[in-house]
């Protein structure tokens, strides 16, 4: 069965080194900058790079320890072009999931974008500018106060505000609890972004 979950998030590491028991039924890659881990049971693999022979050296690494690429069933992993034809060629049973922290930032940086943009038309540049790092705020974590300022804004300046509310509208898809859930939160964030007119979202 296919883990529902990261069992371990990578982080930025400059050196790691190979933890853990070896088992012949790992399931699930995650790929994140220059660290490839591959996690089950709580035990990892670890292979460092960011090109295509790093995801290949990561297979030999897995079958020299006892695994089978062909039980490799998914793979999570940031946007980066060289780590994709290496999944394919080399975990061709893997299904590619990109990670949704790089997702989010895709739409986040978006949003910046539209602030930018919205800023050089308003007089009141200040506002929007002192209000960057609130508007990164996800709206379920906003108390009553900060929600009444997040109105305020929006009202004030609606390019910004319809996208922050794209950027909710991924949260609500990834916050999904089964299938038809996820479809139905999917279709009203593709239908946002269609109909905001907003050229960097």
């Amino acid at each position: 069965v296919r883990p529902t979950r990261l069992l371990h998030r990578v982080g930025q590491m400059n050196q790691i080194t190979s933890l853990g028991r070896f088992y012949d039924d790992y399931r699930f890659i995650a790929l994140y900058a220059n660290v490839i881990a591959l996690a089950a049971f709580g035990s990892r693999i670890v292979q460092i790079g960011r090109k295509k022979e790093a995801v290949t050296a990561m297979r030999k690494k897995l079958e020299r320890h006892g695994g089978k690429a062909s039980n490799i069933d998914a793979v999570t992993s940031d946007m980066s072009k060289s780590y994709l034809p290496g999944v394919r060629e080399n975990f061709p049973a893997a299904e590619q999931i990109i990670d949704k922290f790089h997702v989010k930032k895709v739409l986040t940086d978006a949003l910046d974008k539209v602030r930018k943009q919205e800023q050089k038309e308003t007089n009141n540049k200040k506002d929007l500018f002192l209000n960057r790092h609130f508007l990164m705020t996800p709206q379920s974590r906003m108390n009553s106060e900060q929600l009444t300022k997040l109105a305020a804004l929006s009202k004030a300046y609606p390019k910004t505000g319809r996208a922050f509310r794209i950027v909710q509208a991924l949260d609500l898809f990834y916050a999904s609890k089964d299938d038809k859930e996820a479809a139905k939160q999917f279709k009203q964030l593709y239908s946002w972004m269609k109909r905001s007119r907003l050229t960097p979202m």
